[in-house]
């Protein structure tokens, strides 16, 4: 939930694409909406707690359940494309644990 110019809205975790800090400022990213909260990145993992959820570089956290398809980059890096079509790099210091997440290998 955000309240923005008098307005709240609402939405789900199910709903989130994709969590980001730009600038000191944290974004959540839905299908229709940018919604700036007042969370930092590390609380809402914490409350986010569910392999859904998967922090793909220092300044994002990602839905896995909305990644559409997946390709290698250099450097050990990788491209997620998700549903909306945007395209989400996981870093190469992340990369291992999402391999591991994707075979399952993470609690």
């Amino acid at each position: 939930m955000d309240e923005k110019n008098d307005e709240t809205i609402v939405f789900t975790p199910e709903e989130i694409l994709y969590i980001e800090k730009v600038d000191n400022k944290t974004f959540v990213y839905t299908d229709d909406n940018e919604i700036q909260v007042e969370m930092s990145l590390y609380s809402i993992e914490l409350f986010l707690d569910d392999e859904s959820y998967f922090r793909c570089s220092k300044s994002m956290i990602i839905n896995v359940n909305k990644v559409e398809m997946l390709k290698s980059m250099p450097s050990n890096r990788i491209d997620a494309t998700l549903v909306s079509g945007e395209h989400i790099i996981i870093s190469r210091t992340y990369a291992s644990d999402f391999r591991k997440l994707l075979k399952g290998e993470m609690a």
